[in-house]
């Protein structure tokens, strides 16, 4: 993922926990 300033906001531990890469692609949508 490239130029992704909303990833300061979250833990990417918890993206690799969770399946927020769904919710991640709809902020950034």
């Amino acid at each position: 993922m490239a130029h992704v300033p909303q990833a300061r906001l979250f833990s990417w531990e918890d993206v690799e926990s969770c399946s927020d890469l769904d919710r991640l692609s709809l902020a950034l949508d």
